[in-house]
């Protein structure tokens, strides 16, 4: 229902571990010409070490009959897009967004964005989202082993898990 120059102040309450009070200022320019559709590329759950590639769709309906993508920028090494027309009838023209991420993107969320560069002098960020899995994760990634006396025996447990079935054939140690 918006379009234009829009803004809000958004609070955010935090109760713990201290009660704080934090206010947001969020700006932007809301446009009704250009829909990407999946409204964010949403790589979810990914193995890391494996590249991946996902897709949206971008449609315009603005009536500028020269109306382009003319680059996708990502300021992420991990991140490459490109937009290849699909489509072009009376003033709308529509785009297929691939974008790539590569398996060398470290472990942890990705929560990140790529930018359409448009022949009018646009920017358009599209956000890019997924989770980057480790094949094998050990918890506690650290391990406290507290005050230990010489000579003292101290039993801790660690979570070893895959994705994969795996054995464990040694442990070694210094």
């Amino acid at each position: 229902t918006f379009s234009g120059q829009r803004g809000a102040t958004i609070t955010v309450t935090i109760d713990k571990p201290f009660y704080a009070q934090v206010q947001l200022h969020v700006r932007g320019y809301i446009r009704t010409d250009v829909m990407v559709d999946p409204g964010s590329v949403q790589f979810g759950a990914i193995d890391q070490g494996v590249g991946y590639i996902q897709k949206a769709n971008v449609n315009y309906r603005g009536g500028y009959s020269n109306w382009k993508i003319v680059d996708v920028q990502s300021n992420n090494p991990h991140l490459k897009a490109e937009a290849v027309e699909t489509g072009r009838n009376y003033g709308q023209a529509n785009y297929s967004l691939k974008v790539h991420l590569d398996g060398q993107t470290p472990m942890g969320y990705l929560n990140d964005h790529v930018t359409l560069v448009t022949s009018d002098n646009q920017k358009i960020p599209v956000l890019v989202e997924g989770r980057i899995e480790p094949s094998v994760s050990v918890s506690p990634a650290a391990l406290f082993m507290g005050v230990v006396q010489p000579g003292q025996k101290v039993t801790k447990q660690l979570v070893v898990k895959s994705k994969k079935p795996f054995k464990i054939l040694a442990i070694d140690c210094d």
